[in-house]
């Protein structure tokens, strides 16, 4: 969970879970929600449908599975534990969006529980010019959006979202890059198979109503704009009938990201009505 900065309207710090939500721009947009929806084909997709084009995708912790990825790849042990403590005892740097606190954590359990405490603590001292400059060169980060402190990289405090099409591109390479071997990248993508354990519960729990849909694995983000929750959730699919692997980033203001998980299983349903006809 993270939080963008605006010059126009800050967040009051005195909601313990607001308070590192991500902010998206004070841009007054047409739409409320948005989807970009897309078949896998070979090493890249082709989109079946989207709406809500004019309406920036906000990151949040979508960005987690890639800056879990610079971690492994900069010598990060994937077994190490970190504890998320109650918020008492969080300090001003270290904190996480839940009072309760996560427990141990290694990288995989903080990718499916959305640790943010975990991911300050293994960016803590590290170059964040670097990791910028390794999004970017990788995964085509936007020149105009830093990581300029340890919150960053998680989504916290960006200056704004993206085009849903860009994350999707990150997605699918992160997705080439598994299948392609990468010992690091596996991690990662295997972690975020366990997601029903974490932040997609009530969503895994809805779909198992639909037994032509597996889900693979995915990520879930909860922005704040203005006053408002915004939220995200990244999906990768089995079409079981069909034998197709599906892509789907939906996002939607008043929702958290599990709220629109929940929604994004509309955007299946019509598609499955879609084929039978």
């Amino acid at each position: 969970m993270g939080k963008i900065r605006s010059p126009v309207n800050r967040i009051l710090k005195s909601a313990i879970v607001l308070s590192w939500i991500l902010l998206v721009p004070q841009v007054i947009f047409a739409a409320n929600r948005g989807h970009l929806f897309a078949e896998l084909e070979g090493s890249g997709y082709k989109i079946l449908s989207r709406s809500g084009a004019d309406l920036l995708a906000p990151v949040g912790s979508l960005l987690k599975p890639f800056a879990a990825l610079y971690l492994l790849e900069n010598g990060v042990n994937a077994a190490q534990e970190i504890f998320c403590p109650q918020l008492r005892k969080q300090s001003a740097a270290l904190r996480c969006w839940t009072p309760d606190g996560h427990g141990a954590m290694t990288i995989g359990k903080a990718l499916v529980q959305s640790c943010n405490y975990y991911f300050l603590s293994q960016f803590r001292g590290r170059n964040l010019a670097a990791y910028e400059n390794w999004l970017r060169q990788r995964y085509d980060w936007p020149e105009n959006l830093h990581i300029a402190k340890p919150v960053n990289v998680y989504g916290y405090d960006l200056e704004f979202g993206i085009e849903a099409e860009k994350l999707m591109r990150m997605y699918t390479r992160l997705l080439n890059e598994a299948a392609a071997g990468n010992r690091h990248a596996v991690t990662v993508t295997e972690a975020l198979k366990e997601i029903c354990q974490g932040t997609l519960n009530d969503f895994c729990r809805e779909l198992v109503k639909q037994p032509h849909y597996r889900l693979i694995f995915g990520k879930t983000g909860t922005v704040q704009e203005g006053k408002r929750n915004f939220g995200v959730v990244f999906l990768l699919v089995d079409h079981v009938p069909q034998g197709k692997r599906l892509l789907l980033i939906q996002y939607e203001k008043g929702k958290t990201g599990s709220q629109a998980a929940l929604q994004a299983l509309k955007t299946l349903t019509t598609y499955e009505h879609k084929k039978r006809k």
